[in-house]
């Protein structure tokens, strides 16, 4: 999940991504943080549900996520899984070929 965390929150524009929750810009710090959290738990818990242990298929799945969230060329990525327009079960299925 810390992976999963990392890959969320690596770039400062993730709060400033939720205007439609009602909050003012720019969010404040620790309800920005709360949410990633909560993503990045949902994301853990879809790719955990797919694998059913923590073997090195689960491990290799959330490594393959985390580089693909920290990729600096696809910073809707992320903005899209923070927001939910891209639910944690979509993403822990997606593969490089989506």
């Amino acid at each position: 999940m810390e992976l999963i965390y990392d890959g969320l929150a690596c770039d400062s524009g993730a709060r400033e991504l939720f205007p439609d929750f009602g909050y003012s810009l720019p969010l404040n710090p620790k309800i920005a943080s709360d949410l990633i959290m909560s993503r990045a738990k949902a994301v853990e818990a879809a790719v955990f549900a797919q694998f059913d242990t923590t073997d090195s298929g689960y491990k290799g799945k959330i490594r393959s996520l985390f580089v693909n969230l920290k990729d600096k060329t696809n910073p809707s990525l992320r903005e899209n899984i923070v927001s939910g327009d891209l639910s944690a079960e979509k993403f822990s299925k997606m593969t490089s070929e989506v």
